[in-house]
């Protein structure tokens, strides 16, 4: 079954092309705009990847301290290197910030946020509704 939403195609010209079009042309050209939540052990190295494959990255992380070492290319996770967070922030390709409305300017957002489990083994979600909530 394919999807309708007439309030949508109304708002969308004829002369533009499908969404899903333009966005995997701007993956293939590396003009996406990619967003990462959480810049954590997990969230700096995903960002630092998807800016050496030549994306413009934005990663978002409430703590500011984070914020303040990636932007001065500096690393905090043992497995990405200063240089190359220097060298990515030197070339406009990463750029990190507290602000979450900057995610609504992105393409791409992966949430890298931490899902902890609960007594019952269960994966605690309230990081991520937390990141919803900011959006």
């Amino acid at each position: 079954m394919k999807f309708h939403n007439p309030a949508v195609s109304a708002a969308i010209p004829p002369c533009v092309a499908d969404p899903g079009e333009q966005l995997r042309e701007a993956v293939q050209t590396r003009q996406a705009r990619v967003g990462i939540v959480g810049l954590g052990y997990v969230g700096l190295p995903l960002a630092v990847e998807f800016a050496r494959s030549g994306f413009p990255v934005t990663g978002i992380d409430l703590e500011l301290e984070k914020v303040l070492q990636i932007n001065n290319g500096s690393s905090y996770v043992g497995d990405v290197s200063s240089e190359d967070v220097a060298a990515l922030v030197e070339q406009d390709r990463l750029r990190a910030s507290d602000d979450y409305r900057l995610l609504a300017d992105m393409d791409i957002v992966s949430i890298c946020v931490p899902t902890p489990l609960h007594k019952t083994k269960g994966p605690d979600l309230s990081y991520i509704a937390a990141v919803e909530r900011k959006c």
